[in-house]
């Protein structure tokens, strides 16, 4: 969606499918596989392990090609740690299936986003979805299948799928190197973060859990941040 002050947007959620209740949702400047990630994480870490979901077959949820180049069968990250938390993947094929969503993005683009044409960051815009979302939850009576008029917050039901916190944020951590450049910035995502000036030209290890980033050294954490939309 195209907003005056910020250019392009991209809305990612995570929405129960039957009560329609929002377990996650974020505002990025772009739809990459890691922003998808950290609603993920977010979502499974406040609601529990859902047993199947559904996306769409875009880059950031499914690997480009079947085989790598070793032979061994593809999967994006996000397969990965799916396949891990034992959760099935469903890919949208049928039209009817990709018209249920396209129809609740079209009732956020009516409801929120043209009251909120005029915001300067995307900073502003997640606070504002945020209060928009806990009051959809709470008054927004659906006439879906099963609903009965009722609203999400009073349909929804969390999973029983659970794991203990430490474990769910083990399995969920993201570990990759970087080389730190002379200006002591490391590069993530296509963004560039600043790190202590001990480590100019080193290679670093980074953790990433959701939204905050650890900086490792030695066995421990030498600095935290956290990404930036």
């Amino acid at each position: 969606m195209f907003l005056p002050h910020l250019g392009t947007a991209y809305l990612i959620l995570v929405i129960d499918d039957h009560s329609r209740f929002i377990l996650g949702g974020k505002w990025f400047s772009n739809q990459t596989q890691m922003n998808v990630f950290r609603v993920w994480y977010h979502a499974l870490f406040v609601w529990g392990l859902p047993r199947k979901m559904l996306q769409d077959k875009g880059s950031q949820y499914k690997a480009n090609s079947r085989y790598t180049q070793t032979g061994e069968y593809a999967q994006s990250t996000y397969q990965y740690y799916a396949k891990t938390l034992g959760i099935e993947l469903i890919f949208a094929h049928r039209a009817q299936t990709k018209g249920k969503v396209e129809r609740f993005f079209r009732f956020i683009q009516r409801d929120f986003v043209r009251e909120n044409m005029n915001v300067r960051s995307f900073e502003e815009l997640n606070h504002k979805f945020f209060d928009w979302q806990a009051k959809y939850h709470q008054t927004f009576k659906h006439s879906g299948i099963g609903m009965h008029g009722r609203t999400p917050a009073q349909v929804y039901q969390p999973s029983e799928r659970r794991k203990p916190k430490q474990e769910l944020q083990e399995l969920l951590t993201i570990t990759i190197r970087r080389l730190v450049y002379r200006d002591s910035t490391i590069s993530l995502f296509g963004k560039r973060y600043r790190v202590p000036n001990e480590f100019i030209t080193c290679r670093i290890w980074v953790r990433i859990n959701g939204e905050t980033v650890r900086v490792e050294s030695m066995g421990r954490v030498v600095y935290k941040f956290r990404l930036r939309g």
